[in-house]
């Protein structure tokens, strides 16, 4: 006698729909000084470059490491996130984010979908660097990675 199916399609579009409301964009290794800026020696600021081309935009969140998330932030009851790790936030990817994307990749949160703008409106313009490759699983309903976060200048 088989067994039904698990089906968590229904988890994973509530969590696409209501917690991943962060706009990110994810940038090649490579893309790391450009999205910083280049230095104006004689300003000693950074000048706006030229933007790079993502691989991939849409949908996600970026949550402290330690768990402790900021205030308005709903509860997910059971999620399992790795202990073991020395980078101070996870980015939460929706599975339709390329797998290829992995170390030293790096994330760009640009905007919010949430109506009513973001949880924590000081986290736009934020860069963070990709510490590990994006986990694949037989189970998955939203991909999570590592992350540290880059300096920026917000403007």
């Amino acid at each position: 006698m088989s067994m039904p199916r698990l089906d968590l399609s229904g988890i994973q579009a509530m969590l696409e729909g209501s917690f991943l409301d962060d706009l990110l964009r994810i940038y090649p290794p490579t893309a790391g000084h450009l999205l910083r800026g280049v230095l104006n020696r004689e300003t000693g600021r950074r000048d706006p470059a030229p933007r790079p081309e993502p691989v991939w935009s849409g949908s996600g969140a970026v949550i402290p490491a330690s768990g402790g998330a900021p205030l308005g932030t709903p509860p997910i009851p059971d999620l399992t996130l790795p202990d073991m790790t020395n980078a101070r936030y996870r980015c939460l990817l929706p599975l339709a984010a390329p797998a290829e994307v992995g170390k030293g990749y790096v994330v760009e949160v640009y905007g919010s979908q949430r109506p009513g703008g973001p949880r924590d409106p000081h986290i736009i313009g934020s860069l963070f660097v990709l510490q590990d490759t994006l986990p694949v699983s037989t189970f998955a309903v939203v991909r999570v990675v590592t992350a540290n976060a880059e300096e920026a200048d917000h403007g």
